[in-house]
């Protein structure tokens, strides 16, 4: 099998996203005071982040997608492309799931442990069927339709709402990695699989986007048709890929800096613009989200290849998958340790002025901790796995 395209830059983006959803869970899903403290309040919604993380899965499920099809595309009949692909289909499926799923099981394993502490401790009210709760969210998991439930649990189970909501994009994902193949083998031409592709996120934005916000109403966010046109502009891009050749850029700092803008732009964009955004006003956020990723593509030091925040964007983006389905649970966890322990008071109860920065640096210490140790002994072990068997 061939060699696995890398791009450095992709995964410096990749550390990107991962900061800008870390910032909208911490101050509003699972608030920690210290940060509402210093940041405004249009910066608490870094919801661009993860389209940007749809786009770039697109772009590198396509671009890997492609190269392992290449020769089964050469049969005529779409039944003799999916016979030939069956092998290489095979290999590509158990690297997704060694990639996500030992980590995914071992954290909601995790939180089962914590959750029956809080709930023995008497931290959380306890619930008949919490146990019952954790294996159906596992299965939901293991098939790829958690985000499907998600959004009937967000009001009223803690479990769903504090630790392992992140888990329903990761079904998204799934069901992309489960079509995408098969359609690519049903349109056989690159022609046609990039027209798709291009018509594919046409129809998500223009179409099942709003028909999504007026169908779904508050859990829009959760629903496959409403994010698919950020894995099909990624896919888009993988096409667009293949048939241009780069040029030399002429201006890397201007260029470099308009990517910076552009990453900031998805950080302060939905904040400013969330009580009267609408589905098309999200288009500065896709467009941005594109453009990073084109840039990035290119295998340049254009987006984020400074050399004084390359090593930073670097060490987020190798961990951004262990930082992201566990940062809510570390962040309840970390808000039970200290109202538990009572940490950060006064002798009369009160908060102490460290309160906030105590209870924030025991969250980003814990988490990355938890990402170190998830990234050096689950993830890369299962990666070698992986790769080993197939």
């Amino acid at each position: 099998m061939s060699k696995e395209t890398f791009y450095p830059e992709i995964q410096r983006l990749r550390g990107a996203a991962c900061l800008l959803v870390l910032i909208q869970h911490i101050t509003m899903i699972a608030p920690l005071r210290f940060v509402r403290e210093i940041l405004p309040s249009a910066f608490y919604n870094g919801c661009g982040g993860l389209p940007l993380f749809f786009v770039i899965s697109g772009f590198i499920i396509t671009t890997l997608l492609l190269q392992r099809l290449a020769e089964a595309q050469a049969h005529t009949t779409f039944l003799a492309r999916l016979g030939a692909a069956m092998g290489l289909l095979k290999n590509f499926f158990l690297r997704r799931f060694f990639r996500l799923a030992p980590l995914a099981f071992f954290n909601l394993l995790v939180a089962a442990g914590i959750f029956f502490w809080a709930y023995e401790t008497d931290i959380l009210p306890y619930q008949t069927d919490w146990g019952l709760s954790f294996v159906r969210m596992g299965i939901e998991h293991l098939f790829c339709v958690y985000n499907f439930s998600i959004p009937q649990y967000l009001g009223t189970e803690h479990m769903h709402y504090g630790g392992l909501g992140p888990y329903w994009s990761l079904s998204v994902e799934g069901q992309f990695y489960l079509v995408w193949p098969v359609l690519l083998l049903l349109l056989k031409t690159s022609e046609r699989q990039a027209i798709f592709a291009l018509c594919a996120y046409c129809v998500g934005f223009l179409v099942a986007r709003p028909l999504t916000e007026l169908w779904a109403e508050d859990s829009v966010y959760y629903h496959t048709i409403y994010n698919f046109d950020g894995l099909f502009l990624g896919a888009f891009l993988a096409f667009l890929k293949t048939v241009h050749t780069p040029s030399p850029l002429t201006l890397p700092r201007s260029t470099r800096l308009v990517a910076v803008l552009l990453i900031f732009l998805l950080w302060i964009y939905p904040g400013l613009c969330e009580k009267h955004m609408n589905a098309y006003g999200f288009a500065p956020i896709l467009g941005s989200a594109g453009l990073l990723v084109w840039w990035a593509a290119q295998n340049k030091n254009i987006v984020l290849g400074s050399r004084f925040i390359a090593p930073f964007f670097v060490f987020i983006g190798e961990r951004s998958y262990a930082i992201y389905i566990t940062q809510l649970l570390i962040a309840r966890f970390s808000q039970w340790i200290v109202s538990s322990l009572e940490l950060f008071r006064t002798s009369d109860g009160r908060c102490s002025e460290f309160y906030a920065t105590g209870q924030f640096l025991i969250f980003l210490g814990t988490l990355i901790i938890f990402a170190e140790i998830s990234y050096r002994w689950i993830e890369q072990p299962m990666r070698r796995f992986a790769r080993k068997i197939t």
